[in-house]
């Protein structure tokens, strides 16, 4: 029986054209939430930025993974935090600083943000997407505040992405690197991922590895998806991810997560496993998965550590 499940938000929970949860999404939540199952996202959005996907409903977030798993609540409550590594932190800068298409972009709880690596009239002038949401821009420096989340914007073809992404990891032992989508790539702790803090957040509810589910699509998901047992793919997924899966659904753009989710809930009800967890209905998605990916190839972008 599943007990915990967290899930990717972009374009896995919600596909990315749509912004925010069908009502169908959050219905599905809330029967999870009342057959006993512990459920919330697991994202590389810190928690600011999680309510208004979820149409402000504070039940479906009351549990979450956020920062690509540096932070974790519980009962709305935080219950993890990590920082990450200061030293480590100043090698990236310096890696970054060689190459104008690239910035750090360092988040506050104040939802400002610093940028490294670069000027501010670079960062506009390559259209760093995630400068409209930042209230301020400063130069950071590593040594003044701790910091939980952080990633590189990145101005250019995926293949130069890829190699900046290898030159930080080798350069930056103290930190992993992963990629959710072309033109970023997130930073965590070494070591630390969306998948260990589902497991941590797990042995802390006294939950079996074998009784989480985690729903994923995309770089950053690629360790959660690896490490829990029961992992879950989108049929928009990433081909690793897709290959990485035990299980497979349809597309995100169907509403295929609330619809596992409701196969949860009603499993959970009855004290087994749901129905697509089994050989026939998973070989069915996978093909479907496979079709796609023959048609329209994946972007492969691994996630280094």
């Amino acid at each position: 029986m599943i007990e915990l499940v967290v899930t990717d938000l972009d374009d896995t929970l919600v596909a990315r054209d749509k912004l925010i949860a069908s009502k169908r999404c959050l219905h599905s939540i809330h029967q999870m939430l009342d057959a006993g199952v512990v459920c919330g996202p697991a994202t590389g959005r810190d928690i600011s930025h999680v309510s208004y996907l979820y149409r402000f409903d504070k039940a479906c977030y009351q549990t979450a993974i956020v920062a690509n798993g540096m932070r974790v609540y519980y009962n709305g409550e935080g219950v993890l935090t990590k920082e990450l590594d200061r030293e480590g932190m100043r090698k990236a800068d310096d890696v970054v600083s060689q190459d104008e298409r690239a910035c750090i972009l360092a988040y506050q709880a104040d939802n400002r943000s610093w940028a490294s690596g670069t000027t501010v009239d670079e960062m506009v002038e390559h259209h760093m997407g995630h400068l409209r949401n930042c209230s301020g821009v400063d130069r950071y420096n590593p040594d003044t505040f701790s910091l939980v989340k952080a990633n590189v914007q990145f101005d250019g073809p995926l293949e130069d992405q890829n190699e900046l992404m290898e030159a930080l990891q080798q350069a930056c032992p103290e930190l992993s690197f992963s990629c959710p989508v072309g033109g970023i790539i997130d930073i965590t702790a070494h070591g630390w991922d969306k998948g260990e803090a589902a497991l941590w957040l797990a042995h802390y509810l006294g939950i079996a590895d074998a009784e989480i589910a985690a729903f994923g699509d995309a770089g950053n998901d690629y360790q959660m998806i690896k490490k829990v047992p029961n992992s879950v793919a989108v049929a928009n997924a990433f081909d690793e991810i897709i290959d990485t899966a035990r299980w497979h659904i349809g597309f995100a753009e169907d509403d295929a997560v609330a619809t596992a989710f409701e196969d949860i809930a009603q499993a959970a009800q009855e004290q087994r496993m749901p129905k697509f967890m089994s050989t026939e209905e998973n070989e069915k998605y996978l093909k479907l998965a496979h079709q796609i990916k023959t048609v329209v190839p994946s972007v492969r972008c691994r996630d280094k550590q």
